[in-house]
């Protein structure tokens, strides 16, 4: 099959007449055309690329900067490349995304996470208005984007593979058909290779049906299509397969994040790993969240600035935990296997003592172990379940 798409890229760039790609001011169309000729004429897609930033520079908005930062990612720029681009897109981010648009949401979030930034919490976001049928609103362009951002925003393998169904079964027939916007026809090539390439990032791999098939449809279509603007759309998927970034993984397996900018896991909840250990007990739930900055760790989640410290206020060494710097003794103290935060309530001279495992409020006794969440009495030494010695977290509460 590569070799079937690299003689079909190479056919087509023979004829390719740049010059419709310098004077055009689409910069989706001219984007497509940067990351197709970053495959074959990686000088000329530099070229573009800059003539392109000087063109849209006055007068970038978050759709043009998120095309611009995928292009630029094909030709090899890094985070710190793009930091002044990245840096306004992130300004722009509101409470639950950036805007009401499924779509537009989602091609921010993986503009930004090809350069490693993730924001996992999107996830939920757009879960929340899923189809039970792995959809958003029954249409494939939608889904096909949201789907990628799910990538991004690691999004757990059940949640991608619903979706990667629906558009699988979408494509059974080669291709898909044309769909409305709120701005009028989709085509049903574009539709096809939002579909194709998505289906792909996540790796579902090309050698099996219906995938293979409509690569091959694909190939027909570039082909005997005179009209470049198409020809970009359809290459973008063919690019995945050309570059080796499409073979099949398992468990939809994800690249790794450089920078968390939200975790999935809210201070208020014990993890072990990356996976939450317990659901919530009754009791006030802490609210606040890891922010901007946060690094996901082996075992643990926390600002960054929280490891490593000097003893000054601030540092804590964590040890499968999460802690907050400065909530727990004012940095000094070594927070081994424990989850405990104190909490200064609203009108309240004197803070009250909460377990960030349970959020139940603590009067002078743990009454859950910190460990495993079992139970235990306050005079008890030790847990019965896990045998973790309950006097090391009781001390800091003395």
């Amino acid at each position: 099959m590569k070799k079937e798409v690299v003689n079909c890229l190479e056919r087509n760039f023979n004829t390719f007449d740049l010059s419709c790609l310098y004077e055009s001011n689409d910069i989706r169309y001219i984007s497509s055309g940067i990351r197709l000729l970053s495959c074959i004429e990686e000088e000329i897609a530099e070229e573009l690329l800059k003539k392109t930033e000087a063109k849209f520079m006055l007068d970038m908005d978050t759709i043009s900067i998120s095309y611009f930062l995928l292009s630029a990612k094909e030709l090899g720029y890094t985070e710190s490349d793009m930091k002044n681009y990245i840096k306004i897109l992130e300004k722009e981010k509101k409470r639950n995304g950036w805007t009401n648009q499924i779509w537009l949401d989602s091609l921010i979030i993986k503009a930004l996470g090809k350069y490693g930034i993730s924001y996992p919490n999107i996830a939920d976001v757009l879960l929340q208005k899923r189809y039970p049928n792995g959809s958003w609103y029954e249409k494939v362009w939608v889904s096909s984007y949201a789907l990628q951002a799910l990538f991004y925003s690691y999004a757990e393998p059940a949640q991608l593979s619903l979706t990667a169904d629906f558009l699988k079964n979408s494509i059974k027939k080669d291709h898909y058909k044309k769909e409305r916007t709120e701005r009028g026809w989709i085509n049903k090539e574009k539709v096809t290779a939002l579909a194709l390439e998505s289906l792909l990032l996540i790796g579902e791999g090309y050698d099996e049906e219906p995938i293979r098939s409509c690569i091959e449809w694909t190939i027909n279509q570039v082909d005997s299509s005179n009209d470049w603007k198409e020809i970009m759309n359809l290459s973008i998927p063919l690019t995945y397969i050309l570059k080796g970034k499409a073979q099949k993984n398992t468990n939809y397996r994800q690249v790794d994040a450089v920078h968390f900018r939200e975790t999935k896991v809210e201070i208020g909840e014990q993890i072990q790993g990356d996976k939450v250990n317990g659901d919530l007990v009754k009791g006030d739930k802490v609210k606040e969240k890891l922010g901007e900055g946060a690094t996901q760790l082996k075992d643990s989640v926390a600002l960054r600035s929280n490891i490593g410290g000097s003893g000054e206020s601030g540092s804590t060494q964590l040890d499968n935990s999460v802690a907050v710097r400065s909530d727990i003794g004012n940095g000094k103290k070594k927070i081994d296997d424990s989850i405990i935060r104190q909490v200064a309530e609203k009108n309240l001279k004197v803070p009250r003592n909460y377990s960030v495992f349970t959020g139940e409020k603590i009067d002078g006794g743990v009454r859950y172990c910190p460990s495993c969440g079992t139970k235990v009495e306050s005079e008890w030494k030790c847990c019965v379940e896990c045998g973790y010695k309950m006097e090391e977290v009781r001390r800091i509460f003395e």
